[in-house]
């Protein structure tokens, strides 16, 4: 264990208090749930820095990283479901998800049978970039459908934009 992967076991270990705080704190949980959150996603940046920055990536990290930011993402999502309870929104977030189990589902078939580790291309980190944006903008404030709101959307939709830009290079690049 070294910082990198102590600083994403932390992200994996806030997911349930974020769902406790969400769903157990009726005085201003969308509060406390905004501070977990960034948090969590402080972490996802300096876990990455800190490996780069030390020479210190490893492959516990490598395959624990991406399923930390995909868990945490998908946990986030399901709370914007319940929410905002919206189709146009529900639309895009379950095919959101659904990404993210096919790209995981990719990475642990490319492990195990070819021992070969996918790593992240550049529109999945955009992606991951605009997806914890959107949901920042979209799970600090209660849906009232404000400048705020309205932000979160649009940034939830870019986000969509880079999630089939990511997937499809990833599929590009493993059948090739």
């Amino acid at each position: 264990m070294n910082i990198a992967n102590i600083l994403t076991s932390i992200r994996l270990i806030s997911i349930p208090f974020f769902l406790y705080f969400y769903y157990f704190f009726f005085i201003n949980n969308f509060i406390i749930c905004f501070y977990i959150f960034i948090f969590s996603s402080v972490t996802d940046y300096f876990d990455g820095y800190f490996a780069r920055k030390f020479s210190n990536e490893t492959f516990l990290g490598s395959l624990l990283d991406p399923l930390a930011d995909k868990l945490l993402v998908i946990s986030l999502m399901i709370i914007i479901l319940e929410i905002y309870n919206d189709f146009y929104i529900s639309f895009v977030i379950i095919l959101i998800i659904l990404r993210e189990i096919i790209i995981s589902f990719f990475r642990f078939y490319f492990y195990s049978k070819k021992n070969y580790i996918i790593k992240v291309n550049d529109y999945g980190k955009i992606k991951t970039y605009m997806q914890l944006l959107s949901i920042t903008f979209l799970i600090a404030f209660p849906p009232l459908y404000n400048n705020i709101n309205i932000l979160g959307i649009i940034l939830l939709y870019i986000s969509f934009l880079f999630t089939l830009l990511s997937l499809y290079h990833y599929v590009k690049f493993l059948f090739k």
